[in-house]
């Protein structure tokens, strides 16, 4: 078969490969300028706890070279760039010029400057060995070839660096926490997302893509493949979310 006529899903919908960088960037095309309402809505507000626990994971030292892919409005980059200090970096990066508009304006507005480049997780325009950590918070389940960015990540890793990995899960929907878990997201979300943002289609998407993403041990082995050791995972609130680390 041909490359391009290989499909993959983008939420429930069966696409092209090829097409789906291009829906995804149309989905933070649309949700852009609220995109932080966007957070808030979907996490109740809880997102900034998850972030901040991450960035605890992280164990970020004065000096660390950070890389944060799928960098959003920039607020786990920010948060990165208090850790490592002015002997350290930060780069953002994210496949949304819409996004990273916002992520680059939104540091500047904190008086900070963070270096924002438009790349391609599965195609980082690094040279290998430039980072002590990379994160990726809520990018993973957009990405088409999941162990090809992965792979990126271990080379642009140094030796002795850490990948963080932050991302909504599926909750198993045969409990009554799952079900509580199903109303909200195919109910109640996209009908918050009309009234808040005038647009259901991004949490629509936002549901279906969690629904179709792998169980974390799924993406724990495909860390591992992809060069990664000590890969570990711990679920958060009660598995709405989980938060992977790996040693390269």
């Amino acid at each position: 078969m041909d490359n391009d006529d290989e499909k993959t899903y983008f939420g429930f919908e069966q696409i092209k490969k090829s097409h789906k960088k291009h829906r995804v960037g149309e989905v933070f095309r649309q949700v852009s300028d609220q995109y932080d309402m966007f957070n808030d809505v979907a996490s109740l507000g809880v997102h900034r706890m998850w972030k901040a626990y991450t960035i605890w994971l992280m164990n970020l030292k004065e000096g660390h070279r950070v890389l944060d892919v799928a960098c959003g409005s920039g607020d786990l980059a920010y948060a990165e760039k208090q850790k490592v200090g002015l002997s350290g970096e930060v780069i953002m990066c994210d496949i949304s010029d819409k996004m990273l508009e916002k992520g680059r304006d939104r540091c500047l507005d904190k008086g900070c400057v963070i270096p924002a480049i438009k790349a391609d997780a599965e195609k980082l325009p690094f040279k290998s060995d430039q980072f002590d950590r990379v994160s990726i918070a809520f990018g993973l389940r957009n990405v088409t070839d999941r162990l090809k960015a992965l792979q990126e990540f271990y080379r642009v890793t140094r030796k002795g660096g850490k990948l963080v990995i932050l991302e909504f899960t599926d909750i198993d929907n045969r409990n009554l926490t799952g079900k509580l878990y199903d109303w909200y997201s195919f109910r109640v979300l996209p009908r918050i997302g009309e009234l808040t943002v005038g647009n259901k289609y991004p949490y629509k998407y936002l549901v279906e893509s969690i629904k179709k993403y792998p169980r974390p041990q799924s993406i724990s082995e495909l860390i591992l493949e992809a060069g990664f050791s000590a890969a570990r995972f711990q679920k958060i609130l009660p598995g709405v979310v989980t938060v992977h680390t790996a040693s390269r």
